[in-house]
């Protein structure tokens, strides 16, 4: 029997984390509308805001290229998926502090019941 080669695991790992990453990087088409009737932002805005993203990320390429070089891929992998779980959980965070705490303390305190 052929023993199992750890490069198989290294390469679903990679494959995963760039799975993730680009569908967390390309899913802002999908928060066009959400953020339009939630926020009343017109989709120009929306969408400006979602395109210098996209130009700071293409911008940034060439650096991070340099900076893997330097510090190694792994040691820059680990860096950039924590980087991106600590944003993700951010704006998370945000979320629940902006939305869900005033509306509960606005609906226990001020009911007439």
């Amino acid at each position: 029997m052929k023993r199992f080669h750890y490069s198989w695991v290294i390469l679903l790992v990679t494959f995963l984390s760039i799975l993730i990453a680009s569908i967390i990087r390309s899913s802002s088409g999908v928060f066009i509308v959400p953020f339009e009737a939630e926020f009343g932002w017109d989709r120009s805005t929306i969408s400006f805001a979602f395109a210098i993203s996209l130009l700071l990320y293409g911008i940034s390429g060439p650096f991070m290229a340099a900076l893997i070089e330097v510090t190694g891929i792994k040691k820059m992998m680990i860096l950039a998926m924590t980087t991106l779980l600590v944003g993700v959980k951010i704006v998370e965070d945000i979320y629940l502090i902006l939305r869900i705490i005033p509306k509960q303390f606005f609906y226990d305190n001020l009911r007439w019941n």
